[in-house]
């Protein structure tokens, strides 16, 4: 007994195609469009990440600076008149310090500190991200201790 099989063949005038040959632009630009979305999601999360970061790194800085201020305050009955004098109170390495000895933030700008009526309190904050604190608006991202 004869089996019959039976041959698929391209036809030679080409007006049926059996595999695919190419893309269609539809397609290729669905692609991209796909990979340019989660890429904006990655950069956008990654930028997010280092920010908060770097926020982190600051609040870091103002605990060690507070922490340091009470350190200088239990030795010497009142709080210092400027940071300079609580350098030595400091974790060597935790908190950068500007050419005049005075601690600075992640952004690059001095950790704003004022002491309370007689040196008995103080006020201790960094401005933030944002550079003008001055500007009202631009107080919503300052960094206080413990917050």
């Amino acid at each position: 007994m004869r089996h019959h099989t039976q041959r698929f063949s391209r036809p030679l005038n080409g007006s049926h195609r059996s595999q695919r040959q190419a893309f269609t632009l539809i397609e290729l630009l669905t692609v991209i469009a796909i990979i340019a979305l989660v890429m904006g999601l990655v950069v956008g999360a990654g930028r997010f990440a280092r920010l908060k970061a770097i926020e982190s790194k600051g609040r870091a800085g103002l605990e060690h600076i507070a922490n340091a201020l009470n350190e200088y305050s239990l030795k010497n009955g009142v709080y210092p008149s400027t940071l300079v004098s609580i350098v030595g109170f400091l974790p060597p390495g935790v908190v950068t310090l500007d050419g005049a000895q005075n601690p600075i933030d992640p952004w690059g700008r001095p950790y704003q500190y004022s002491p309370g009526p007689s040196n008995r309190s103080f006020t201790l904050y960094s401005t933030g991200r944002l550079e003008d604190p001055s500007d009202p608006d631009k107080s919503a991202d300052d960094l206080y201790p413990g917050k």
